[in-house]
């Protein structure tokens, strides 16, 4: 079976401008950060000075890599030792994820001038991406409903707009989720967020 940066927990895909062995231990060092603060959590975890000299060796920790390209350019997927990479976390005894986190459904209810709606995937991609990246750095499956109407029968936007969490958590179950992120976005007059 293929291991894709995706099925594996401790592999990571970085892009490269070469494949030289300086641009290698670049993004294997690159790789690891992305790893330990997806599997921490913890954008601060590299405050640690063992997961700080953890980096400095990085490409001693690949297990396999191999180059692949597509239609932004190269990129390098690396597997790492998971059992390195646990031992890091239990002997810092710092917790961190065995495995990948559950997904997450986002629900965010957008008030504009005359009007309520829901946020949509495609129609308001930047107010959703700068989360989704979020999301994605730590491990986490961010899921947006279809917006269709089970969506809309199931979950009213006004629930969603008045924090109807029962109603939320059955719109959320459609999508293979109990855990949800709702959120309600409100221009106000003086152009603030």
């Amino acid at each position: 079976e293929n291991v894709s940066a995706q099925d594996s927990f401790f592999s990571e895909q970085v892009a490269v401008a070469d494949r030289g062995s300086a641009e290698l231990s670049r993004a294997a060092r690159e790789g690891l950060i992305r790893l330990l603060i997806k599997v921490s959590g913890n954008e601060a975890i590299l405050d640690e000075a063992a997961f700080r000299d953890a980096v400095g060796s990085a490409q001693q920790h690949v297990l396999l890599y191999s180059y692949r390209e597509d239609e932004e350019g190269d990129a390098v997927f690396l597997e790492f030792d998971d059992a390195f990479v646990r031992s890091l976390f239990r002997n810092g005894s710092v917790p961190y994820w065995e495995q990948r986190r559950p997904p997450i459904v986002v629900w965010v209810a957008l008030d504009e001038p005359f009007s309520r709606r829901f946020a949509a995937r495609f129609d308001d991609r930047d107010l959703l991406v700068p989360s989704v990246e979020r999301f994605k750095v730590r491990g986490v499956e961010a899921r947006f409903p279809l917006l269709d109407l089970i969506d809309t029968a199931t979950l009213p936007l006004n629930a969603l707009w008045t924090r109807n969490f029962d109603q939320i958590r059955r719109g959320s179950r459609r999508y293979g989720s109990e855990h949800s992120l709702e959120g309600r976005w409100i221009d106000l007059s003086d152009g603030s967020k």
